[in-house]
């Protein structure tokens, strides 16, 4: 999935550099449920290896805690839903783009963003290399879980099934999504697509929710194509499945998002190149419950 690439202001995107700030107080975490229509170099690679010196929690992982086992219980303390059941988490989606965050620890921009309400992660980490891509995901599993939220891995079904993530998102030139699906039934399954009829084929194929877009020209993906509301909008008609919209959303966007029948929005600059990342957060949580009604 392809966020949007726009920072604060509107203006390009910065380059990865370390961020974190506390989470505001209070809990503004509401029924998020979706609404759907009626018809979804070496000197770098050296500096990727030093980054991950001295992070926290990005050792390999010792066994399965019960605590972890427990990730998206119930209040009640109930055993978790399935992941497959939980596409209503996905309303304010988070991308951790490790191209935007940077390769060094998790903990303080994940700890603010979750803090704020978010329910879902998508960590996405191209070019960087296996082994520190693993451990940066370990290290997003333990927090994800912590809080109970979503973790869903872009494109690397390896990776997912590697750090125990919930889902894989997968785009049109990755593995395909009927292939992903048979090698994992019970894994949250989402595909990015573009038009009616890739989002009825994701449909088709398994997948549980799609990611539509771009809204928007992102910087994040320069070759993403815009479709615009009226596109987004027309995917949502033509598939059963939660829709969630992708590529330069900002807050504003959120009433004509959600009157377009999406059932929520990815956001990664936005969030993650914020001054004050658990703020933004909780301002596109918020955003959503209005206009959710």
């Amino acid at each position: 999935m392809s966020p949007e690439g726009r920072g604060p202001g509107g203006g390009p995107s910065r380059g990865p550099e370390s961020v974190g700030d506390a989470p505001p107080t209070g809990d503004p975490r509401g029924p998020l449920a979706p609404q759907r229509p009626d018809h979804g170099s070496a000197d770098a690679t050296a500096k990727a290896h030093e980054g991950a010196q001295g992070l926290t929690g990005l050792e390999p992982p010792a066994a399965t805690t019960g605590a972890e086992d427990a990730a998206g219980a119930d209040a009640d303390g109930r055993a978790p839903r399935a992941p497959r059941r939980r596409t209503g988490e996905l309303a304010v989606y988070f991308v951790y783009d490790v191209g935007l965050v940077g390769t060094g620890d998790p903990a303080p921009v994940l700890e603010a963003v979750l803090g704020a309400g978010v329910r879902a992660v998508q960590f996405r980490a191209k070019a960087v290399p296996d082994g520190l891509a693993y451990r940066l995901a370990r290290a997003v599993r333990r927090l994800t879980a912590h809080h109970g939220a979503l973790l869903v891995i872009n494109d690397r079904l390896d990776l997912a099934l590697a750090v125990g993530a919930d889902g894989v998102h997968v785009g049109q030139d990755d593995l395909p999504a009927d292939v992903v699906r048979r090698l994992w039934p019970d894994g949250l399954l989402g595909v990015s697509v573009r038009t009616p009829a890739e989002a009825r084929a994701a449909e088709t194929a398994g997948a549980d929710y799609v990611g539509a877009g771009a809204l928007r020209s992102t910087a994040t993906k320069d070759d993403a194509r815009v479709i615009g509301l009226e596109g987004l909008e027309r995917v949502a008609t033509a598939t059963r499945l939660p829709v969630v919209a992708i590529g330069g959303i900002t807050v504003a966007d959120l009433p004509a998002l959600r009157r377009a029948g999406m059932a929520g929005v990815a956001v990664a600059s936005a969030i993650a190149r914020a001054p004050d990342p658990g703020r933004a957060a909780a301002a596109f949580v918020r955003a959503w419950q209005r206009a959710s009604g």
